[in-house]
């Protein structure tokens, strides 16, 4: 009787949990001891103020990009938290192991953006930064204060910040087939199919953990 019931109660969430990977999927992380799912990070993710396209640096670290998109400055540190502890789980651990590397295009911003980002990421990372590369503002009055920018960018922060002046520079460290085509490289990365393809490898999962909670219920 007491299994019967047990049994009606996990078919009920498992169904409510089925009905829900329809639309936003139940990937589960861990902030602070608080589930995190792709429905917390999903406006985060479409807003794109950083994306993890699979490509890696010459020593196989996974690449982290920060945008040229303007509106970086708008992200709240609480968000800025949840989308980057989401985005350094996507590669594999023994990936994140490795350390990341980050490549921040500013090439269209100022160089007080560029400061801004740097701050954020030093405040709070989940992990292992190897190098951040900075593909810097292309003004001419942002290059004029370039050459201060850089030695400032080297002695204020904890990890190795190159600042690149233009996307040939950039290819100087990491091969262009492992660059989106926005930095001149050869990954055809679509945004939107990356979020569609989350959602639908999470889907699955969540569906073989309901079929092993069937099996089992079946088989006691």
């Amino acid at each position: 009787m007491g299994i019967g019931r047990e049994f009606d109660a996990t078919a009920a969430r498992l169904c409510q949990r089925e009905a829900a990977m329809e639309g936003e999927t139940d990937e589960v992380l861990e902030e602070g001891g608080c589930a995190l799912s792709v429905r917390d990070v999903s406006e985060l993710l479409h807003a794109q103020y950083a994306i993890i396209t699979g490509g890696k640096s010459r020593e196989g670290c996974p690449i982290l990009t920060f945008p040229d998109r303007g509106n970086f400055a708008q992200l709240g540190d609480e968000e800025y938290r949840k989308l980057i502890i989401y985005l350094t789980s996507v590669p594999s651990l023994q990936d994140a192991d490795m350390g990341f590397v980050l490549v921040i295009d500013r090439r269209n911003d100022k160089w007080n953006s560029v400061k801004t980002v740097l701050l954020k990421i030093s405040g709070f990372f989940p992990g292992l930064i190897t190098v951040a590369y900075v593909l810097r503002p292309a003004g001419f009055f942002q290059k004029a204060i370039s050459e201060v920018s850089n030695k400032i960018f080297r002695d204020e922060f904890k990890f190795r910040v190159v600042v690149c002046n233009c996307v040939a520079d950039l290819h100087e460290y990491i091969d262009k087939n492992q660059l989106t085509e926005d930095l001149d490289g050869c990954i055809p990365y679509n945004h939107d199919e990356w979020i569609q393809q989350r959602v639908r490898r999470v889907s699955v999962s969540g569906e073989w953990e309901i079929r092993r909670f069937l099996l089992l219920f079946n088989v006691e």
